[in-house]
């Protein structure tokens, strides 16, 4: 928490953050509109085989896996589609996640420690331990704080 603290108290240093978040998200977009196209090409081509008379396809194991497909590219779309619903929402400003990370510093402690745990492995990207000087050195992930924060500030 000391490092994330001092990340709320550098603004130059918070812009950056989000700025990597911002160019993360782009990117992370941008692969989700190409898987988009592969599975809605895959499920086209799946639907689009299937024979107009599905009287025997009880009996058809052929028929009852595509069918199988089809209802797993289905998922597969909506979770995309929600997954880019997320990423366009608005970024935050350096004042929004400054006041966020002030709010992470404080509630952190009062969090079940399994939604701790979680905050923190989405903010974390590496840990490097020191032993013989004790040190506990962690690299931050952009993106993963960035969404920490912004979920944090929907939550409270």
């Amino acid at each position: 928490m000391e490092q994330v603290s001092k990340v709320s108290q550098d603004s130059e240093r918070l812009k950056k953050i989000l700025q990597e978040a911002f160019k993360q998200r782009k990117t992370r977009l941008a692969d989700l509109e190409l898987e988009r196209r592969g599975l809605e090409r895959e499920l086209k081509s799946l639907t689009e085989s299937l024979p107009t008379n599905t009287s025997d396809s009880d009996n058809n194991p052929g028929l009852v896996s595509t069918h199988e497909n089809i209802g797993h590219l289905k998922r597969r779309l909506t979770e995309n589609h929600e997954q880019t619903q997320s990423l366009r929402l608005p970024g935050l400003e350096v004042d929004q996640a400054a006041r966020a990370l002030v709010t992470l510093e404080k509630v952190l402690g009062n969090l079940p420690t399994v939604e701790q745990a979680r905050l923190v492995r989405s903010a974390v990207q590496r840990a490097d331990y020191d032993g013989g000087q004790g040190k506990l050195a962690l690299t931050l992930d952009p993106a993963g704080l960035v969404a920490a924060l912004e979920e944090l500030g929907r939550v409270w």
